[in-house]
């Protein structure tokens, strides 16, 4: 039987496959919800609409907002799609990933931690290929 850190870091590569697969995925929806509010703000031509009164759609992008929730990652490469369910629990386990149930037609939508938005950024993908 192996010991229980042995187990958390032998797909240890993967983990940070995944995590950097949501870290580029939430920058490109961030990028695409700022061209979005970008546009919204040049079409709104009513004088009578303050900035505080536009900058207040933006308010909120805690917890309750479903701004920055992106999808599932559901291919990566060079992980077996078997093995997605797996690595998604245990990085949730670990704290480095969160999931939230928008709505029933949008469904489940994840964001990383600032744990795991660390351990993206401070893994370059040399890491990664001699991790594997």
């Amino acid at each position: 039987m192996q010991d229980f850190e042995t187990l958390c870091f032998q797909n240890r590569a993967d983990w940070l496959r995944l995590l950097m697969a949501y870290a580029q995925s939430e920058e490109i929806a961030a990028l695409a919800e700022a061209a979005v509010a970008k546009k919204t703000a040049k079409t709104v031509a009513a004088p009578a609409v303050s900035a505080d009164v536009a900058a207040s759609g933006s308010e909120g992008d805690g917890e309750e907002s479903s701004t920055g929730w992106v999808a599932r990652v559901s291919l990566l490469e060079g992980v077996d799609a078997a093995q997605l369910s797996t690595l998604h629990g245990r990085l949730i386990a670990l704290g480095y990933l969160k999931f939230k149930l928008i709505d029933r037609q949008v469904g489940l939508r994840y964001r990383l931690t600032p744990a795991g938005k660390q351990m993206a950024q401070s893994r370059p993908d040399a890491t990664i290929a001699a991790a594997a």
